[in-house]
């Protein structure tokens, strides 16, 4: 089986701060935001801590970049995701009803502060 056990996918945004300007002509900073695009792991592999040390391997990179913020959707009814994300001090920011389709579903929408 050549499938993959576990993968994740983020993205960074970087977005422009008026409170994050230095002093200078053009110097600016980036706040980035980055967001956790999926998290899985194989079913015969769960229950392993496999995402819990991606998790955290993430969250201790992103510790060290200009990241301010990681993001990311849950669904509702995901009980170990919504676990695991708050066990890493995600909150929930706010839930869009409807998000997921096949079945329609409630997503959390979950915010971590990293700096």
């Amino acid at each position: 089986n050549n499938l993959p056990v576990v993968y994740i996918i983020i993205s960074n945004i970087p977005t422009k701060d008026a409170n994050m300007v230095k002093y200078g002509p053009q110097k600016k900073t980036y706040t980035y935001l980055t967001t956790v695009m999926s998290l899985a792991v194989l079913p015969e592999y769960r229950r392993r801590k496999i995402a819990d040390r991606l998790l955290a391997t993430v969250i201790n990179t992103l510790t060290s970049t200009n990241c301010h913020y990681l993001f990311l959707h849950v669904r509702k009814s995901n009980l170990p995701a919504i676990y695991l994300y708050t066990k890493y001090n995600f909150t929930i920011h706010e839930t869009l009803p409807d998000y997921y389709a096949n079945p329609i579903e409630d997503a959390l929408y979950l915010i971590k502060k990293i700096k």
